[in-house]
């Protein structure tokens, strides 16, 4: 029924697939290893750990998302937020993102 040549390429499809699925998995840990580092840093520079989001695309740093909650950074803009942002964004993720959103989030009363 089968030759033994599919049976070949069909498990050695499996093993590619499993063994890119496992880099995928560590890259994915990796960088969730780094924005927790950025989440980290910025609570000891600022008092005000915030949520960092990020998406990566082909390989690449896309995006950084990082939202505070309003009441932890209300004496602040998000000017005076940048410069720190920034930094802490480039320590931990050890490259610049192509875009960086810095935000504020307000609760409903």
């Amino acid at each position: 029924m089968f030759n033994k040549s599919l049976i070949a390429r069909l498990a050695f499809a499996a093993v590619a697939i499993s063994l890119s699925a496992c880099n995928v998995a560590e890259s994915f840990k990796e960088t969730q290893a780094q924005s927790d580092t950025v989440a980290v840093q910025l609570e000891k520079a600022l008092g005000a750990k915030p949520m960092v989001g990020w998406n990566i695309h082909n390989n690449d740093l896309a995006s950084v998302n990082v939202v505070f909650e309003s009441e932890q950074v209300s004496h602040m803009t998000i000017a005076q937020l940048q410069p720190v942002v920034q930094r802490a964004v480039e320590a931990g993720f050890k490259k610049q993102p192509r875009l960086l959103l810095i935000g504020v989030q307000v609760l409903s009363q």
